[in-house]
């Protein structure tokens, strides 16, 4: 069975972006290395951009980026839409735990045409950035949409990816992603599983290990208590 669910690759460029001459108006992007989608809720501003078609099968190609704010949409129900779709199709894709799913903010009835679904073809491999903290984080990449008017989009998370894009790109957090927000959100978490656990002792576990690596390679100290 053929399966993309791995769907992500890295650029390298052929000269670096100056961030504070001719280029000044870019910034680098804040990628998401903890798993922020968790915590997204339909209050949260989150948008996708892309170049890809207006509507489904052979809808025009926009002359402008296109962007669209979307809310969270429940992982199993998108798995279940998913499997339906492409049941029929040669590829049997599936939607896995490697990605996430979300739906356009204005959508009210999956049902009605008179809805909106999310991205469309062509839109693959573009961003899905959130407002989280003041800072504009990229938490996922366009994966699929099939049914773009009505259907929710599946994206690949960041996060699960992070340690191939460290280690491949050399990247950094930029100095504008607040740190300790990060920072904050894995000590939150490290304490949330110890109240669960109802124990003194906790042993390290897979995620924890991933965390702690990411952190290394970016040379960000794990704190327990930080004082500003």
């Amino acid at each position: 069975m053929q399966n993309h669910s791995n769907d992500i690759a890295l650029i390298k460029m052929d000269k670096p972006v100056n961030f504070s001459g001719n280029e000044s108006h870019l910034k680098p992007a804040c990628l998401d290395l903890i798993g922020i989608e968790k915590d997204l809720n339909n209050e949260t501003r989150c948008v996708a951009t892309g170049f890809g078609r207006l509507g489904h099968g052979s809808s025009p190609l926009p002359v402008i980026l296109q962007q669209l704010e979307m809310k969270p949409y429940d992982h199993d129900e998108c798995a279940r839409i998913h499997h339906i779709f492409y049941s029929i199709e040669e590829s049997k894709e599936e939607v896995t735990q490697k990605q996430f799913c979300m739906i356009s903010k204005h959508n009210l009835d999956p049902e009605s045409y008179e809805s909106f679904g999310g991205a469309c073809p062509g839109d693959s491999g573009g961003p899905l950035q959130c407002y989280i903290n003041d800072n504009w984080i990229q938490l996922g990449v366009t994966w699929s949409g099939t049914d773009c008017e009505r259907s929710p989009t599946v994206f690949q998370k960041i996060y699960k990816y992070a340690t191939f894009i460290i280690q491949t790109s050399g990247y950094k957090l930029p100095s504008s992603c607040k740190v300790h927000f990060f920072e904050d959100k894995i000590n939150k978490r490290k304490e949330i599983k110890a109240q669960q656990n109802n124990s003194s002792q906790q042993e390290t576990t897979n995620s924890d290990k991933i965390l702690i690596l990411i952190l290394s390679l970016l040379n960000i100290p794990l704190i327990n208590n930080r004082t500003s």
